[in-house]
């Protein structure tokens, strides 16, 4: 308080306004114990953080908005708002490289729910012969990605969207001529992932129709085990054309 009209030399915010936050943040750290106590800690806590380039966002929250959190970062979505402890947060999770989780009172936190990106390799599609392919005519080209969970994969269809939207991404930058269709992240009939579900055929019969346009065919690791990646093996076999297959190590 030696100079209370001043500024935060950091953030640019008058000292008050961080006074008044801190003060916050105490009485709402108070008011929670309070809650914890007077119910018996029933409720399941967890720290998390937040990593973003030049910073992170860390606090605590119960476990159903924490699942919540990880589910829209999984998904992809940019911009999402859930409760901690302290209120309202508004995350940019377009920005973040990781998101960490443990249960409160842990020295560590101990899930990750995305894995740090690793490097490109040099060699990322490979021909039917198991060449690699430097090079790929202007067009159009069909992603062909496992969507549904399968006991190969054992992946969710949210993570296998966000895997196909990773691939697209890193297919379009090696071959700058090209564009990516990727079905399933499409306005398609993906809409509830079940294999029995009545929208899944539909989904397929509009691929189907849609391939039959593209120059290619990119086929995902775990094709071989997916319906709907065999169906449209089948469908680039029967129209000619070409099909190509993505590195294990992408």
């Amino acid at each position: 308080m030696r100079d209370p009209g001043g500024a935060d030399a950091e953030t640019g915010l008058p000292h008050v306004a961080h006074i008044a936050a801190n003060a916050a943040i105490l009485c709402g750290l108070y008011d929670d114990a309070k809650r914890k106590a007077e119910k018996g800690g029933a409720e399941m806590k967890m720290k998390y953080s937040i990593r973003q380039n030049g910073g992170c966002v860390e606090g605590v929250a119960d476990w159903e908005e924490i699942d919540k959190l990880r589910e829209a970062f999984v998904c992809g979505r940019a911009r999402y708002v859930f409760r901690d402890d302290d209120g309202p947060q508004a995350v940019d999770l377009a920005r973040a490289e990781n998101v960490l989780c443990g249960p409160v009172g842990a020295e560590n936190p101990v899930l990750g729910f995305r894995e740090p990106e690793k490097p490109v390799p040099d060699k990322i599609l490979f021909a039917y012969n198991g060449d690699p392919v430097t090079s790929l005519p202007p067009g159009l080209y069909f992603l062909s990605h496992p969507f549904t969970r399968i006991d190969k994969n054992q992946k969710t269809p949210e993570e296998n969207r966000a895997d196909s939207s990773r691939l697209a991404g890193i297919l379009e930058n090696r071959f700058p001529n090209i564009r990516i269709f990727d079905p399933i992240n499409s306005k398609l009939g993906y809409t509830i992932a079940a294999p029995a579900e009545q929208n899944e055929n539909q989904a397929l019969e509009q691929c189907a129709g849609i391939l039959q346009f593209c120059n290619g065919v990119l086929f995902a690791q775990g094709w071989q085990h997916s319906a709907g990646c065999n169906m449209e093996r089948r469908e680039a076999l029967l129209h000619g054309i070409p099909r190509y297959f993505i590195g294990a190590d992408v």
